[in-house]
């Protein structure tokens, strides 16, 4: 079943967003973030969790979106017709 990960109220982050966006692509970089915060049975079950949802499937880009600023609404338009259309192009 096709999933878009969409990071909304991008525009309450401010800072954060990049930080997030490389955690949304790269799993060691998300994996070292943890490790810096988090120890223990905390950490690896987090990890877990991680290479979990990769091996799933499930750990995609994320496509940010800010409601106040609109920064996004084409990638997730872009992206929702990929996905409803199978790539296809449809004319009105």
């Amino acid at each position: 079943m096709p999933v878009i990960n969409v990071l909304t109220k991008t525009d309450l982050i401010g800072e954060k967003l990049k930080d997030i966006l490389k955690w949304s692509t790269n799993l060691s970089t998300l994996e070292n973030a943890i490790s810096q915060e988090a120890d223990g049975e905390t950490y690896t079950l987090t990890t877990n969790i991680l290479r979990g949802l990769n091996l799933g499937g499930f750990a995609q880009g994320l496509i940010p979106l800010s409601n106040v600023t609109g920064e996004g609404m084409v990638n997730l338009q872009t992206a929702l017709s990929r996905t409803i259309n199978l790539g296809e192009e449809v004319e009105d």
